[in-house]
């Protein structure tokens, strides 16, 4: 079943709707077992190849040596802007291979 907020035609939540705190990630707000809103978001290999200017397959590659910062949800590759914060920082003090 979906849910009616996510379901094709529904209304956005009105700002005086939403939690003060809550950031919508691909449009529908994400919260936490206990209520309070995850803050986190994931983004895919796609995602962060095009953000470091990398090819999936050098991601990919890295990620099986455990050679970056990467988060695995079940069977796939997340990453954080933290994660991909620390790529750059070195891959610029030439610590990445």
């Amino acid at each position: 079943m979906i849910p009616r907020d996510l379901q094709e035609g529904s209304a956005q939540m009105s700002a005086s709707e939403q939690q003060p705190n809550e950031t919508p990630v691909n449009g529908v707000a994400i919260t936490g077992a206990h209520g309070g809103i995850i803050n986190r978001m994931f983004l895919t290999v796609d995602q962060a190849a095009e953000r470091l200017g990398m090819t999936c397959s050098w991601i990919y590659e890295r990620t099986r040596r455990n050679a970056i910062p990467h988060r695995k949800l079940g069977r796939f590759v997340r990453f954080t802007e933290q994660d991909l914060q620390a790529i750059s920082d070195a891959a610029a003090t030439g610590m990445l291979r």
